[in-house]
């Protein structure tokens, strides 16, 4: 018996096999026996995806594979304490316990697509998220939900770590900036989104609430498999032999890339830890600040926060259109600039004013300078990598991560009920990363 290959339906009109979308390749009549079904070989070619903005809305629907696992399930952890008969302190543990394996997914997913390239990297993660997802409503304990958690976050971490590398293998350096930040848009939706999903998702249960998270990871599972090529090949890449020793010099590799002598690399990613550190003060003090501070209630903070969201968003537009102007390196110098003056603004306000209204107007203009700080430094960053790039980009986003959010947590222990040493340590961080910050006239 022999099976053909399905005619893509969503070819656009013309015979320009150069215009944008997923099936803008020629099309194949190509025949397989059923024994070969299991090979097929991805319906997509690199070109294909160079030309796509539908690759961009993929990968930033997989980057938001995060956020929408975090905050898709907070409405509903009052409900799995009583299911699971334990207090809440048990279930938020499901939280830091993803939270810390996704950084470990995130931290080795990207150095083993270097080895084993990131299509088989990117079909385990997925398989092994969606796998978990559905483990987890069958649970019977909270002790196997935290189990399950972190294997979740493992194959979700590694997962998404590897968009960032696919980025850099199918475009040119000087694509790279613009492109992050389009997918970082994408995934801003995420958070905004996904408690309002998780509550109205609530009313079926809570167990509805990971099924949903099964089936989205499902969705991209199908596209990856049967649309998505290795992109790392593009650039010559070869599978290599994988140790714990070539790990390990792979991220060596990254610390001492230098450019004209300057180890841009390690200064980038010093740089985005403590930028880091200023959005993640604010997010893990945005409670306090909206509702025990200000006095608001439930409703109005999540409206706030939503707005602050709308704020990045806005603050990543205004990146790109400036990294279609400038090199990414003045356009990075520039914004943080900006960004240790409205934080200098911020710490007046506090100090001079005590007027709720002028500070939450100041806590806006910083995070949305925020959203454009951050798709700059990434795309800066990872246009410096041809070889190495998902390896870069754990590195990156681990330590990111990580000391961004020890620098939040002592936000939040120096705070002692108060908005000045919050608006201190966030403006610190932003001076302390204008210390390491790779000169533009040194490029």
């Amino acid at each position: 018996m022999r099976l053909k290959s399905a005619k893509n339906p969503f070819l656009q009109r013309g015979n320009n096999t150069n215009r944008s979308g997923f099936l803008a390749s020629r099309r194949r009549e190509t025949h397989y026996t059923i024994g070969e079904v299991k090979d097929l070989p991805p319906m997509f070619t690199v070109q294909t995806l160079r030309n796509s903005q539908w690759f961009l809305v993929f990968l930033g629907g997989l980057v938001a594979l995060t956020p929408l696992s975090i905050d898709a399930y907070l409405p509903a952890m009052p409900d799995m304490a009583g299911h699971f008969a334990t207090d809440i302190t048990a279930v938020n543990l499901t939280l830091t316990l993803y939270v810390l394996g996704s950084a470990a997914g995130q931290f080795l997913g990207g150095a083993l697509s270097d080895h084993l390239g990131r299509r088989p990297l990117g079909l385990l993660g997925l398989l092994v998220f969606v796998l978990a997802s559905l483990l987890i409503t069958l649970a019977t304990s909270i002790q196997q939900v935290w189990l399950l958690r972190v294997l979740q976050a493992l194959g979700g971490g590694a997962a998404s770590v590897i968009c960032m590398a696919q980025v850099r293998d199918t475009f040119s350096a000087e694509e790279v900036p613009v492109k992050i930040a389009n997918i970082i848009l994408i995934m801003l939706l995420a958070p905004m989104l996904a408690p309002l999903i998780g509550a109205v998702l609530l009313q079926l249960g809570w167990e509805s609430i990971f099924l949903f998270l099964a089936l989205y990871a499902g969705f991209f599972l199908l596209i990856y498999f049967f649309g998505i090529p290795e992109t790392r090949a593009e650039h010559g890449g070869q599978p290599r032999k994988l140790s714990w020793r070539s790990l390990g010099a792979g991220y060596l590799a990254v610390l001492r890339q230098r450019r004209n002598g300057r180890r841009i690399a390690l200064r980038l990613i010093l740089f985005s830890v403590c930028t880091s550190g200023i959005f993640m003060s604010y997010l893990t003090n945005a409670a306090f600040i909206y509702m025990q501070y200000f006095g608001l209630n439930e409703f109005e903070f999540s409206a706030l926060f939503a707005a602050g969201t709308l704020a990045m968003m806005a603050g990543n537009r205004a990146a790109v259109r400036l990294l279609k102007r400038l090199p990414p390196a003045r356009v990075l110098s520039l914004v943080n600039g900006l960004h240790i003056a409205a934080l200098t603004l911020g710490l007046a306000c506090v100090l001079l004013l005590d007027s709720p209204w002028v500070s939450m107007a100041s806590l806006f203009l910083i995070v949305g300078i925020s959203g454009a700080v951050s798709p700059t430094a990434s795309g800066f960053y990872m246009s410096l990598f041809m070889e190495n790039s998902g390896t870069a980009a754990s590195l990156k986003t681990t330590l990111m991560f990580s000391f961004g959010s020890l620098i939040g947590a002592s936000a939040a222990l120096l705070s002692a009920g108060e908005l000045l040493p919050i608006f201190a340590v966030m403006l610190a961080a932003g001076c302390l990363g204008r210390l390491v910050l790779p000169k533009p006239h040194t490029l």
